[in-house]
């Protein structure tokens, strides 16, 4: 069996990677239902940072496939189009009360 050796700036890797990929995730499902201004973004976005760090972190770094290029570019796609999508909602948002006055 081959042990692996991570340094700290490969764990900080990974864990950016699971954020970002969890953080996009949560935007795309919030955009999709059209509930991302309100606060139920929030409160997702409270329980997955708790759930990160109380149980995915623990088991973050074992795993081959989460140090890998195909995870990094995905997880950087999924965050680019949820912060994009957030843009897009807030703008509607803001839009949309300042045209109905």
């Amino acid at each position: 069996m081959q042990h692996v050796q991570t340094t700290v700036g490969d764990r900080d890797d990974v864990h950016n990677r699971i954020h970002n990929f969890g953080l996009g995730i949560l935007a795309m499902f919030f955009f999709g239902f059209h509930i991302m201004m309100t606060f139920y973004f929030t409160a997702a976005v409270i329980l997955f940072e708790l759930v990160h760090v109380l149980i995915i972190r623990r088991f973050e770094y074992s795993h081959s496939f989460l140090r890998s290029r195909v995870f990094k570019v995905t997880s950087h796609l999924v965050l680019s189009l949820g912060v994009l999508l957030l843009i897009l909602s807030m703008s509607q948002f803001f839009l949309g009360n300042v045209m109905i006055r």
